[in-house]
C-alpha cells in the first residue's frame, strides 16, 4: 500500500485521521486509491437521539478541487431515519452510486470556494461527516 499511496489525501493526513477513526480504511482499484470506508456513530435521526452505527463509503474522484463525497452502505435506505441523508438517486447531481448520499451542508460550498482555506484537509471533511450524524438538522431537505 505504501508504495501505491500518491494523491489526495497525502499519506500523513490518512494517518492522521486513522487516529481520530480507527476503522477508516483505504479503498484501492487497480492499485489506486479511490476512497475509503469507515463506520461512525449517530443519532438514528426522524427526532431519534438513540445511537446506531453508519458505514460510510467517501469517494475521492474529483478531490482536492472538489469535496470528497460520503455515501452510506450501511443500514440499508428504507431504515435510515436521518434527516441529512438523501434517498438513493437524490442529493448528488450525478447520483453515480445506488446508495444514500449524505448532505454536508454548507461545508461542500465552502470546500469549492476554498473559503475554508486551510482547513480543507481530509480530517476536517471526516469531521464533517461525523457532525452531521451526529447532529441532525431537522431543516435538512434530504429525508423530508
Amino acid at each position: 500500500m505504501s508504495q501505491q499511496w500518491s494523491g489526495w489525501p497525502s499519506k500523513q493526513d490518512y494517518l492522521k485521521a486513522k487516529q481520530r477513526y480507527s476503522t477508516l480504511a483505504p479503498m484501492l482499484y487497480q492499485s489506486r486509491l479511490v476512497g475509503f470506508t469507515v463506520e461512525l456513530p449517530g443519532v438514528v435521526g426522524g427526532g431519534s437521539t438513540a445511537k446506531i452505527r453508519y458505514k460510510v463509503y467517501i469517494t475521492l474522484a474529483n478531490c482536492p478541487t472538489s469535496p470528497p463525497e460520503a455515501w452510506i452502505t450501511h443500514p440499508k435506505d428504507d431504515a435510515i431515519k436521518h434527516r441529512n441523508v438523501w434517498h438513493i438517486g437524490r442529493g448528488s447531481p450525478q447520483a453515480k452510486l445506488p446508495l444514500p448520499f449524505m448532505c454536508l451542508g454548507s461545508f461542500a460550498s465552502n470546500w469549492s470556494r476554498n473559503a475554508l482555506g486551510r482547513a480543507t484537509t481530509f480530517l476536517s471533511f471526516l469531521d464533517q461527516v461525523y457532525n452531521v450524524l451526529n447532529n441532525e438538522n431537522p431543516k435538512s431537505p434530504a429525508r423530508s
